[in-house]
């Protein structure tokens, strides 16, 4: 059953979904014990930032060894976002808005005590790459703020009348 705030990969800006796609590219060649480096660096070089593939499988490396909690990526095909993928979104956005405490902060909450720095720089360079490029990542606030429920009916039931709201 749907989550009423799940938010779907569709409704990614171009930097967001890319690194979903390359997370999910990342964690089904592991999965089925493939190198996933030349898929990453397919997704990367489309955007033109193919020097980040390195320390995008570090970042993913080092989540991946970690015994934090317990991670939620999605199938490669599916429609919704993971909660672990938005943190790593959240994380790369802070970065480019040199937040680096905040996103220091969400790293030890993702990974073990030692693959901080690690992660850490990972997702600086990530970041940094993608900013050279102008490709910038979404205030993960604007997801959170998104209606994504289209099958929602909005009635008054002290007027008795269907409140239209702009969202079709």
């Amino acid at each position: 059953m749907k989550k009423i705030n799940e938010l779907k990969i569709l409704e990614l800006k171009k930097a967001d979904y890319l690194i979903v796609k390359c997370i999910r590219s990342w964690v089904k060649s592991v999965v089925f014990k493939q190198n996933p480096i030349p898929q990453l660096i397919n997704y990367l070089m489309s955007y033109g930032r193919v020097e980040t593939v390195i320390p995008f499988d570090d970042l993913m490396t080092s989540i991946s060894l970690s015994s934090v909690k317990i991670y939620d990526f999605r199938k490669h095909d599916c429609c919704y976002v993971g909660e672990t993928e938005k943190e790593i979104l959240k994380i790369l956005y802070l970065f480019q808005c040199e937040n680096t405490d905040m996103a220091l902060n969400y790293i030890k909450d993702l990974v073990d005590n030692i693959y901080i720095k690690k992660t850490f720089n990972s997702a600086k360079l990530i970041s940094e790459s993608f900013s050279t490029g102008n490709i910038f990542f979404q205030n993960p606030i604007f997801y959170l703020t998104m209606n994504n429920d289209t099958n929602v009916i909005n009635y008054d039931f002290v007027n008795k009348k269907y409140i239209k709201i702009g969202v079709s």
